[in-house]
Protein backbone atom coordinates (compact mmCIF):
# COMPACT_ATOMS: atom_id res chain seq x y z
CA UNK A 1 0.00 0.00 0.00
CA UNK A 2 2.71 2.48 1.02
CA UNK A 3 4.85 1.46 -1.95
CA UNK A 4 1.89 2.04 -4.29
CA UNK A 5 1.36 5.53 -2.91
CA UNK A 6 4.96 6.51 -3.51
CA UNK A 7 4.99 4.99 -6.98
CA UNK A 8 1.89 7.02 -7.77
CA UNK A 9 3.66 10.14 -6.52
CA UNK A 10 6.67 9.44 -8.75
CA UNK A 11 4.40 8.93 -11.76
CA UNK A 12 2.57 12.15 -10.94
CA UNK A 13 5.85 14.06 -10.83
CA UNK A 14 6.87 12.64 -14.18
CA UNK A 15 3.52 13.61 -15.74
CA UNK A 16 3.73 17.10 -14.24
CA UNK A 17 7.23 17.49 -15.62
CA UNK A 18 6.11 16.38 -19.07
CA UNK A 19 3.24 18.86 -19.03
CA UNK A 20 5.58 21.69 -18.04
CA UNK A 21 7.98 20.81 -20.84
CA UNK A 22 5.09 20.64 -23.32
CA UNK A 23 4.10 24.19 -22.38
CA UNK A 24 7.77 25.21 -22.44
CA UNK A 25 7.44 28.02 -19.87
CA UNK A 26 6.00 28.89 -16.47
CA UNK A 27 5.67 32.42 -15.04
CA UNK A 28 8.82 33.65 -13.27
CA UNK A 29 9.40 37.05 -11.63
CA UNK A 30 13.09 36.44 -10.83
CA UNK A 31 16.04 38.01 -12.69
CA UNK A 32 17.09 36.41 -15.98
CA UNK A 33 19.46 33.48 -15.49
CA UNK A 34 18.17 32.73 -11.98
CA UNK A 35 17.31 29.11 -11.26
CA UNK A 36 13.55 28.63 -11.10
CA UNK A 37 11.11 25.83 -10.24
CA UNK A 38 12.25 22.30 -11.04
CA UNK A 39 10.10 20.73 -13.76
CA UNK A 40 10.69 17.19 -12.49
CA UNK A 41 13.17 16.36 -15.25
CA UNK A 42 16.81 16.14 -14.07
CA UNK A 43 18.02 16.55 -17.64
CA UNK A 44 16.71 20.06 -18.16
CA UNK A 45 18.01 23.40 -16.92
CA UNK A 46 15.34 25.49 -15.23
CA UNK A 47 16.09 29.20 -15.65
CA UNK A 48 14.12 32.44 -15.62
CA UNK A 49 14.22 34.20 -18.98
CA UNK A 50 12.13 37.26 -19.87
CA UNK A 51 9.59 36.65 -17.11
CA UNK A 52 9.21 32.93 -17.75
CA UNK A 53 10.67 29.80 -16.19
CA UNK A 54 12.12 27.99 -19.20
CA UNK A 55 13.14 24.34 -19.22
CA UNK A 56 15.78 23.45 -21.83
CA UNK A 57 17.31 19.99 -22.24
CA UNK A 58 20.96 19.81 -21.19
CA UNK A 59 23.57 19.38 -23.96
CA UNK A 60 24.22 15.71 -24.76
CA UNK A 61 21.05 14.73 -22.95
CA UNK A 62 21.76 11.05 -23.57
CA UNK A 63 24.70 11.22 -21.12
CA UNK A 64 22.35 12.54 -18.42
CA UNK A 65 19.34 10.25 -18.81
CA UNK A 66 20.71 7.33 -16.76
CA UNK A 67 20.06 9.42 -13.60
CA UNK A 68 16.30 9.68 -14.28
CA UNK A 69 15.25 6.72 -12.12
CA UNK A 70 17.63 7.60 -9.30
CA UNK A 71 16.41 11.20 -9.32
CA UNK A 72 12.77 10.14 -9.15
CA UNK A 73 13.59 7.72 -6.33
CA UNK A 74 15.32 10.51 -4.37
CA UNK A 75 12.29 12.79 -4.81
CA UNK A 76 9.99 9.94 -3.77
CA UNK A 77 12.08 9.30 -0.65
CA UNK A 78 11.95 12.99 0.23
CA UNK A 79 8.15 12.85 0.10
CA UNK A 80 8.24 9.72 2.24
CA UNK A 81 10.32 11.50 4.88
CA UNK A 82 7.95 14.49 4.89
CA UNK A 83 4.98 12.20 5.47
CA UNK A 84 6.79 10.33 8.22
CA UNK A 85 7.61 13.66 9.89
CA UNK A 86 3.92 14.60 9.92
CA UNK A 87 2.95 11.24 11.41
CA UNK A 88 5.64 11.36 14.10
CA UNK A 89 4.69 14.94 15.00
CA UNK A 90 1.09 13.88 15.71
CA UNK A 91 1.93 10.54 17.32
CA UNK A 92 1.59 9.66 20.99
CA UNK A 93 5.34 9.32 21.44
CA UNK A 94 6.83 10.92 24.57
CA UNK A 95 8.27 14.37 23.94
CA UNK A 96 11.95 13.40 24.25
CA UNK A 97 11.95 10.56 21.70
CA UNK A 98 9.67 12.52 19.37
CA UNK A 99 12.06 15.50 19.29
CA UNK A 100 15.05 13.20 18.64
CA UNK A 101 13.26 11.36 15.84
CA UNK A 102 12.04 14.60 14.27
CA UNK A 103 15.56 16.03 14.34
CA UNK A 104 16.93 12.92 12.63
CA UNK A 105 14.20 13.01 9.99
CA UNK A 106 15.01 16.67 9.30
CA UNK A 107 18.63 15.70 8.57
CA UNK A 108 17.54 12.77 6.39
CA UNK A 109 15.10 14.95 4.47
CA UNK A 110 17.78 17.59 3.91
CA UNK A 111 20.24 14.95 2.66
CA UNK A 112 17.68 13.58 0.21
CA UNK A 113 16.70 17.05 -1.04
CA UNK A 114 20.35 17.89 -1.71
CA UNK A 115 20.82 14.50 -3.38
CA UNK A 116 17.91 15.13 -5.75
CA UNK A 117 19.35 18.60 -6.49
CA UNK A 118 22.74 17.04 -7.29
CA UNK A 119 21.12 14.47 -9.59
CA UNK A 120 19.20 17.28 -11.32
CA UNK A 121 22.31 19.41 -11.74
CA UNK A 122 20.87 22.14 -9.54
CA UNK A 123 24.06 22.46 -7.49
CA UNK A 124 27.53 23.16 -8.93
CA UNK A 125 29.42 19.97 -9.86
CA UNK A 126 32.70 19.35 -11.71
CA UNK A 127 32.46 19.04 -15.48
CA UNK A 128 32.79 15.49 -16.84
CA UNK A 129 36.39 14.53 -17.59
CA UNK A 130 38.46 11.43 -18.44
CA UNK A 131 35.58 9.77 -20.27
CA UNK A 132 33.05 10.31 -17.45
CA UNK A 133 29.46 11.14 -18.32
CA UNK A 134 27.12 13.73 -16.80
CA UNK A 135 25.21 10.85 -15.18
CA UNK A 136 28.34 9.47 -13.55
CA UNK A 137 29.40 12.85 -12.15
CA UNK A 138 25.94 13.44 -10.70
CA UNK A 139 25.67 9.88 -9.37
CA UNK A 140 29.02 10.25 -7.60
CA UNK A 141 27.90 13.50 -5.95
CA UNK A 142 24.53 12.01 -5.02
CA UNK A 143 26.12 8.95 -3.46
CA UNK A 144 28.47 11.08 -1.34
CA UNK A 145 25.47 13.04 -0.08
CA UNK A 146 23.24 10.07 0.69
CA UNK A 147 25.92 7.65 1.93
CA UNK A 148 25.26 8.40 5.59
CA UNK A 149 21.47 8.55 5.30
CA UNK A 150 20.45 4.90 5.79
CA UNK A 151 22.57 4.52 8.97
CA UNK A 152 20.53 7.39 10.40
CA UNK A 153 17.22 5.79 9.43
CA UNK A 154 17.84 2.29 10.78
CA UNK A 155 17.78 3.29 14.49
CA UNK A 156 14.47 5.08 13.89
CA UNK A 157 12.81 1.80 12.99
CA UNK A 158 14.08 0.26 16.23
CA UNK A 159 12.99 3.26 18.30
CA UNK A 160 9.49 3.16 16.81
CA UNK A 161 9.05 -0.62 16.86
CA UNK A 162 7.25 -0.95 20.21
CA UNK A 163 5.46 2.38 20.67
CA UNK A 164 4.28 2.88 17.05
CA UNK A 165 4.64 -0.31 14.94
CA UNK A 166 3.06 1.27 11.84
CA UNK A 167 5.62 4.07 11.81
CA UNK A 168 8.38 1.51 12.39
CA UNK A 169 7.26 -0.30 9.21
CA UNK A 170 7.43 2.97 7.28
CA UNK A 171 10.90 3.66 8.67
CA UNK A 172 12.07 0.17 7.62
CA UNK A 173 10.70 0.76 4.14
CA UNK A 174 12.52 4.11 4.03
CA UNK A 175 15.73 2.35 5.11
CA UNK A 176 15.44 -0.31 2.39
CA UNK A 177 14.54 2.26 -0.26
CA UNK A 178 17.49 4.47 0.66
CA UNK A 179 19.82 1.50 0.27
CA UNK A 180 18.26 0.79 -3.14
CA UNK A 181 19.02 4.38 -4.15
CA UNK A 182 22.65 3.95 -3.10
CA UNK A 183 22.92 0.73 -5.13
CA UNK A 184 21.46 2.48 -8.17
CA UNK A 185 23.93 5.36 -7.86
CA UNK A 186 26.84 2.91 -7.60
CA UNK A 187 25.58 1.11 -10.69
CA UNK A 188 25.47 4.36 -12.68
CA UNK A 189 29.04 5.14 -11.68
CA UNK A 190 30.28 1.71 -12.82
CA UNK A 191 28.84 2.10 -16.32
CA UNK A 192 31.57 3.84 -18.31
CA UNK A 193 30.97 5.61 -21.55
CA UNK A 194 28.21 3.38 -22.91
CA UNK A 195 25.77 6.30 -23.07
CA UNK A 196 27.85 8.29 -25.50
CA UNK A 197 28.51 5.61 -28.12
Amino acid sequence: MVRSLYLALAIGLAIAGSAARAQGVDPCDLPDGTMCADDGDPCTTDLCMAGACVHHSVPSRITCEPVLDAYRRAVELGAMVAELQELVATSQLPEGPRVTIMSTLEIVGGDLATTSDALAGRIPLPLPANGSTVAQIRARAGLELVAGTSPLVRPLARALAKPVPDLARRARFLYRSTNQLKRELRRIQRVSGVFVR
